[in-house]
């Protein structure tokens, strides 16, 4: 029996990408052992041309090899390496910035691809690109590569980026719009793990071309800050330009203040009253008005760069004199000619002696309450209001129950409607074209032309009510005066009550006269009655102090007596008007008329026309008589 030698054959897979070991069968004791160089041919002859997998050679060449080893990979094919782009491989941590001249990372370049081989030789194909992708640096990267070391610096303080192969530095200082400002996002520390600090964001600074100065301390603050808190503080303003400042406009100081309140005055309990707004102040004659003041210059500013940015001068104010104002020599500043309130609108300084309103007394004007002069109401004086002057009052339209108090006259050319409150009052005289329900006390005299319905009328003077209709009818009237009327009353016989004279008391002046004559007899015993000057000049000197305390009780005695003299004659020339007291009516008295006069009363109780009635002091009694 011939020896059996060991054999071996191979098969390759369809894709060529293995060999595998087919079939296998040992050596007998006399036959063969498979050996390296019959292994080599057999892969030979299968055809392949790559290195055989070693510890399946190692496995086919043992002694102790058997039909297990069928099936085992003898060969494998070369695999294709793909490309492999650029990195970056860190010098430092990179969640932290960078500052300039610092390297913080080493570029690993980019590496090509190589083809791939089958078990028989065939070239397998990369699936990728044949070359990997560089880094790449744009324009404004804010670093740069050192192409010897491979290493990248920064050139500005900020944050590493590596966005799709794509190196820069995202800046973390910033100038705002205008260039003012410059704003640093702030860490503790760099990628170096060293503080930041004022020298080194300083030298930044002068880098980007900035001039201004850094803020050391907001920088210190703001290391300080991200150190406690571990965050980075942003917004930090780490630099600033000068701002340039404008002149100032010139203006007009009006040393006259307006106290007046623009909403309202509190009471004592606490409550607003809304109308009143407070006394409307004046000055004198030759009185301070105010000054013009002159504009000033400009100051230049810089922005961050040292660009210089212009300011603008103050531009003149312009104002003009009104009336009874003048300039001073100097011509910036102003003094009044008369006395009266001042007032600056439109750029006019004027001083008057009437305040005049645009239109109506009303929440817009507040209660009109004056201290010198007239009052000029363009309009109405609505209800609840209160106007009070020294002087004159003059209302283009109408008074609806509201308050006037005048030192001189009131002249109302509408009507006076009063049906909620209100009052007059003046030491003047008063006219309108009607009252109705009106409240009215006059020292001197009071004009209605139409009409008198419904009111209580007080007139030291005459009251006069014959311009038109001329109808006093349903009021009280008491007259110092004479009262003239078309009509009085009414047909239907509305009561009407008129006094005519004012009753006057007479001051009971004897017990002081006594007194004053008592005293006046006593120094003139004394001291006699020459001229006082004169006494003291020839008084020793050791009495002269105890004679002027004499010379100025008699003096002041003297004068009051004189006082009570003049009251005294005011008095008894009052009584003598009182008495001549008329009721003077053109057309009708109505029934329903009631007439006082010195403790007597007169009642109408038929029509009475064209008649005249008084009090007759001779006759003790009213009197009716014809015009």
């Amino acid at each position: 029996m011939s020896p059996r030698n060991a054999d071996i054959s191979i098969a390759i897979s369809k894709d060529e990408l293995t060999a595998t070991i087919a079939a296998f069968t040992p050596a007998d004791e006399t036959g063969a052992s498979l050996t390296t160089d019959m292994l080599s041919s057999v892969l030979q002859r299968a055809g392949v041309v790559v290195s055989p997998v070693q510890s399946t050679i190692d496995a086919a060449l043992s002694p102790e090899a058997d039909e297990s080893i069928v099936g085992m990979v003898i060969a494998k094919a070369i695999p294709p390496k793909e490309a492999v782009n650029a990195t970056i491989r860190p010098l430092g941590d990179l969640s932290c910035p960078v500052l300039p001249g610092t390297p913080f990372c080493e570029v690993i370049k980019a590496r090509a691809a190589s083809e791939g081989k089958t078990v028989t030789g065939a070239s397998i194909k990369p699936a990728g690109e044949m070359y990997g992708k560089n880094i790449i640096f744009p324009e404004d990267a804010h670093c740069q590569l050192n192409p010897d070391t491979m290493e990248v610096s920064a050139t500005a303080y900020g944050f590493p980026v590596l966005d799709k192969q794509t190196l820069f530095v995202r800046p973390l200082i910033e100038v705002d719009k205008g260039c003012m400002r410059v704003r640093a996002t702030i860490h503790a520390k760099d990628c170096k793990g060293k503080t930041i600090d004022a020298v080194r964001l300083g030298t930044e600074l002068k880098n980007m071309g900035i001039l201004s100065q850094l803020d050391a301390n907001a920088l210190a603050k703001a290391v300080k800050l991200a150190a406690s808190t571990g965050a980075a503080i942003p917004n930090v303003v780490i630099a600033r330009g000068l701002d340039p400042i404008n002149g100032k406009d010139g203006w007009f100081e009006l040393y006259i203040k307006d106290e007046r309140s623009d909403v309202g005055i509190m009471d004592e309990d606490g409550t607003v009253d809304f109308r009143s707004r407070g006394v409307i102040r004046s000055v004198t004659a030759n009185a301070k008005l105010g000054r013009v003041h002159a504009p000033t210059r400009g100051i230049p500013g810089r922005d961050v760069f040292g660009k210089v940015i212009p300011a603008h001068d103050g531009a003149v104010h312009r104002m003009s004199i009104g009336e009874n104002v003048m300039a001073t020599e100097e011509g910036s500043e102003f003094v009044s000619l008369i006395e009266g309130m001042v007032f600056y609108a439109q750029n006019i300084l004027s001083v008057t002696e009437v305040f005049a309103t645009r239109g109506d007394v009303n929440m817009s004007t507040g209660n009109l309450m004056l201290e010198k002069g007239s009052v000029l109401v363009s309009g109405s004086v609505l209800s609840g209001f209160v106007v009070e002057c020294p002087r004159n009052v003059l209302v283009s339209d109408t008074v609806e129950s509201a308050t006037i108090k005048a030192g001189g006259d009131v002249e109302v050319r509408g009507g006076i409607i009063m049906d909620r409150g209100g009052r007059i009052v003046t030491d003047g005289s008063i006219s309108a074209m009607f009252a109705k329900g009106a409240t009215i006390e006059a020292q001197g005299s009071v004009c209605i032309a139409h009409e008198m319905s419904n009111c209580i009328v007080y007139a030291g003077s005459d009251i006069v009510v014959t311009k038109g209709r001329g109808k006093i009818v349903g009021s009280t009237i008491r007259c110092g005066g004479s009262i003239i009327a078309n009509e009085i009353g009414s047909d239907l016989g509305v009561a009407t009550t008129i006094f005519l004279g004012l009753e006057q008391e007479t001051t009971d002046f004897s017990q002081r006269k006594k007194e004053l004559n008592a005293l006046l007899q006593k120094v003139y015993a004394s001291l006699g009655t020459g001229d006082p000057r004169s006494i003291l000049q020839g008084t020793p000197a050791a009495k002269k102090q105890t004679v002027a305390q004499l010379l100025k009780m008699r003096l002041g005695a003297e004068r009051e007596l004189r006082e009570i003299e003049e009251e005294i004659r005011k008095e008894r020339d009052a009584m003598r008007q009182a008495i001549t007291s008329r009721l003077k009516v053109n057309r009708v008295i109505h029934p329903g008329t009631v007439i006082h006069s010195y403790g007597l009363m007169y009642r109408v109780m038929t029509p009475l026309e064209y008649s005249t009635i008084y009090y007759s002091p001779e006759e003790e009694r009213i009197v009716v008589g014809s015009l």
